[in-house]
């Protein structure tokens, strides 16, 4: 056994195993790592100083999660683990990303990628391509938030076949005097760019039609344990609203709430293509919930404050996609209405209880897909169960 005195320091040396393999000095910290992993929680944040051994620390957790039980010999977590059980560890260290959104996706492209060759799995065919298109409106947000708010709401982008890209165009061209030179050629190019990927997409959905159906297969839902809430303390409640269905009937939450086993609160525009793509769903959603008591709302939020140019439309839509279930609005003004100004995804699904809370986190993309309508179960089922 080498000497403590013997033992190299290890300045500069973020890595635990070569710590370990080369006899450097380790103070056994082992314990605290065995309660941080086991102790329940889904989330840790681990916050300090430049140089007080996050990285040795996170490379430690790798260490253990993979099972690597050789480096751990003589330490205090060998008294504590029993299984040392090899999982599938992601490891995102931003340090190599750089500063600039170029340089970011680069380097999480390049991560995911040898992810998916380690793990075997197989992206859809149309991943990055969405992932280009997402990249695209995301570099300039708030300018393409400014065209999406003058989009002409009478040809809203609901036609089968119809490119996206194209409908940005014509949005972009009908308001050119609402923009500088500089940001209509960054529109532009970014429009034509996204008609140039939607071909593509057209293309690849025709020969894979498994992939049709662009949702975000984001794992956002968080269930409560065993179907129901630990605690009342730790549930939010949907805000309080009065406001009218697309026909006018007075509409109050407490009564709308209450009055179901469970309400699926459904955020959608008028030109936003994966919202309208997916009413025929949640009209057969509304159908199924309907003999649990339960029902289906949307909230359109072009109709908020009674737009009744908007409410027009998006009743139109609603009949030409046959779904029949209510849609309501209410004041922008109202907490109700700050709460949706505070949505930046579309769809966006929450799922209520009766008593008004919101159960879990909400579903953010599509419902149409796989993992989207699983986890939205998962949340209707805990939502009936905990107003039992």
């Amino acid at each position: 056994m080498v000497e403590t005195n013997d033992r190299i320091l290890p300045v500069g040396i973020q890595s635990f195993e070569k710590i370990r393999k080369q006899g450097c000095l380790y103070v056994d910290k082992t314990d605290i790592i065995w309660q941080l992993a086991n102790r329940n929680k889904t989330y840790n944040y681990l916050s300090r100083p430049r140089r007080f051994g996050k990285s040795v620390l996170v490379d430690t957790l790798e260490a253990y999660f993979m099972g690597k039980k050789e480096l751990f010999e003589g330490l205090k977590i060998m008294q504590m683990e029993t299984e040392w059980v090899k999982r599938p560890v992601i490891r995102l260290d931003m340090s190599r990303a750089g500063a600039e959104p170029e340089t970011l996706r680069s380097y999480l492209d390049i991560t995911f990628d040898k992810l998916e060759e380690e793990y075997g799995i197989t992206p859809k065919p149309t991943a990055k391509l969405m992932q280009q298109e997402n990249a695209i409106l995301e570099e300039n947000k708030e300018l393409w938030e400014k065209v999406f708010k003058l989009a002409d709401k009478g040809t809203p982008m609901i036609e089968d076949g119809t490119n996206y890209g194209d409908f940005l165009l014509k949005t972009i061209d009908s308001a050119e005097d609402k923009f500088s030179k500089k940001e209509l050629k960054t529109l532009r190019d970014g429009a034509e760019k996204i008609r140039e990927i939607e071909g593509k997409l057209t293309v690849l959905e025709q020969k894979y039609p498994e992939c049709a159906v662009r949702a975000l297969d984001s794992d956002m839902s968080v269930p409560a344990k065993e179907g129901k809430p630990e605690k009342e303390s730790d549930l939010m409640k949907f805000p309080a609203f009065e406001g009218k269905d697309l026909d006018g009937g007075k509409v109050k939450s407490d009564k709308l709430f209450s009055g179901n086993s469970v309400t699926v609160v459904n955020f959608w525009f008028t030109t936003c293509s994966p919202c309208v793509g997916e009413l025929g769903e949640l009209d057969k959603l509304n159908r199924q919930l309907a003999e649990k008591g339960g029902a289906v709302v949307g909230v359109n939020t072009f109709t908020l404050d009674g737009d009744k140019t908007a409410i027009s439309e998006a009743k139109e839509i609603l009949e030409k996609k046959k779904a029949s279930y209510r849609n309501i609005w209410f004041a922008s003004d109202s907490e109700a209405g700050k709460f949706t100004s505070g949505i930046y995804s579309y769809p966006t699904t929450y799922v209520v209880d009766r008593n008004g809370n919101i159960v879990g986190e909400p579903i953010v993309g599509a419902i149409t897909g796989k993992k989207q309508a699983e986890k939205l179960q998962e949340l209707i089922d805990q939502a009936i169960e905990s107003g039992k």
